[in-house]
């Protein structure tokens, strides 16, 4: 799983986890990038995820198959956050 923060790590914002294999793309907000993707790993590699379409690529694809990215970094309250998502 390639995780890309950009020097952006303890900041907040909307990222996506995008399945290289089938474009397939999975968008999320988080007031931490770091702890919120160490959250989706850890979950995903000990299949509970709580999205089951991501889980059931990432059991399929595996690991490899999977980019963690920042799409924008967002400021603010949590519905600031939720409404840019």
């Amino acid at each position: 799983m390639e995780i890309k923060l950009s020097g952006f790590s303890n900041d907040g914002g909307i990222y996506k986890i995008v399945n290289k294999e089938n474009n397939r793309i999975y968008y999320g907000s988080t007031s931490r990038f770091k702890k919120r993707f160490k959250e989706h790993k850890n979950n995903l590699e000990m299949n509970r995820h709580t999205n089951t379409f991501l889980q059931n690529d990432f059991n399929k694809c595996g690991t490899s198959a999977f980019l963690i990215e920042i799409v924008e970094v967002v400021n603010g309250e949590k519905k600031e956050r939720l409404n840019r998502e």
